[in-house]
């Protein structure tokens, strides 16, 4: 259970709590089982959710979430993907889902409501860089490269994958219209084209373009890991809005728990445990029968932390703003290259054309490379 949470949101979870109808829950969880059962004092809440344990009389148990967010994502979703993920790779531990109800009332329950099952043993919330010991973090580390390559053999598919290009412009066009119209006002839209301008011409891996779209899992965090006495991984938790389907370049990641942010401290450990994902990643990956551009290009494109930087920051505004301060080339090279980018964003949003904001837009990058143009015959 994470230690720290604000007034407001244990005020919430306290609301939470006192909606839950529990006579109806534990009639609906025993109707489906066919044997009664009683709640636990046992309980454990995230960022979006409370979770709470069910007994059977043979000892098996359920768990009973509700979401504690105000604003939740809905149910339904999340459902449809552990069910995909739980027929395409049986080896991902995960829970099977008994029951559900996305209506606002829960049917009955007070609010909206899932029943699983209750996976045994304990997340890695105690880890850091002195624990577990080597053996035990490096056996974790093997059993997440094979699930990351598992999920990449097993759930990739050839309908909708289109275009990586394609699939970075929309997203790229979006960020500069949030820009633009001050949504995002602490950036800058001369930026955010060069930064499209390099996705195309630096970042895109040409030769995994079009190739299969995976569904990946995108915080692979200390407390979505669950794991027993030996460190046998015995769950996957969180496929929520972090399990998603992108290009292939994009799906590969390291774990949350390995990532590198800025607050991570870089010392031995840290590196020790990215070179040990990376080489068990390779490892599982020559097996796997994977595209052999992809099987030679994924390890490559894991080890580049300007390429990962740059694939994270479409879904982070911390991790674009990281880039930005490091990776944002704005010489004359690259100034030109984003008038490229520019006219590209306006071919697809021909709306756009004649506004002021693209009009203001344009005359600075006239102006940059003019002054570029002069440094250079100084």
């Amino acid at each position: 259970m994470p230690s720290q949470l604000s007034t407001e949101k244990m005020a919430n979870i306290d609301h939470v709590r006192a909606k839950i109808n529990w006579d109806r829950v534990l009639r609906l969880a025993s109707s489906l089982r066919g044997q009664s059962c009683k709640r636990e004092n046992v309980e454990f809440y995230g960022g979006c959710n409370l979770i709470s344990s069910l007994i059977f009389e043979d000892g098996t148990r359920w768990a009973f979430r509700v979401p504690h967010d105000p604003s939740p994502t809905p149910f339904q979703s999340t459902v449809d993907t552990m069910h995909y993920v739980k027929r395409a790779v049986p080896d991902i531990p995960i829970a099977i889902v008994r029951t559900f109800s996305d209506s606002k009332d829960g049917d009955g329950i007070g609010l909206p409501y899932m029943l699983l099952d209750w996976i045994e043993g304990q997340t890695l919330e105690d880890w850091s860089s002195d624990s577990p010991p080597g053996p035990q973090r490096r056996k974790v580390l093997a059993q997440l490269a094979r699930i990351t390559v598992d999920l990449l053999r097993y759930t990739s598919e050839v309908e909708g994958s289109g275009s990586t290009l394609a699939w970075m412009r929309r997203r790229v066009n979006a960020k500069l219209k949030r820009i633009l119209t001050g949504d995002l006002n602490s950036f800058d839209p001369v930026d955010c084209l060069i930064y499209a301008a390099m996705a195309e011409e630096r970042y895109l891996v040409r030769h995994l373009d079009g190739l299969p779209s995976p569904l990946m899992h995108a915080d692979l965090s200390k407390l979505n890991i669950i794991v027993d006495s030996e460190y046998n991984i015995t769950g996957i938790l969180d496929w929520d809005d972090w399990a998603r389907r992108s290009p292939l370049q994009f799906a590969v990641m390291y774990p949350r728990l390995i990532e590198l942010t800025d607050d991570s401290v870089v010392n031995d450990s840290l590196h020790q445990d990215r070179v040990c994902f990376l080489e068990h990643f390779t490892t599982s990956l020559a097996t796997s029968g994977l595209d052999e551009a992809a099987v030679a290009s994924l390890p490559l494109i894991l080890a580049d932390d300007e390429l990962q930087t740059f694939h994270a920051s479409f879904w982070s505004k911390s991790v674009y703003a990281d880039w930005v301060a490091r990776y944002c080339i704005r010489d004359k090279q690259w100034v030109t290259a984003a008038v490229r980018a520019l006219e590209n964003f306006i071919l697809d949003n021909v709306a756009w054309a004649d506004s002021a904001e693209v009009r203001s837009l344009r005359s600075r990058l006239e102006m940059r490379g003019e002054g570029e143009q002069e440094n250079s015959l100084q």
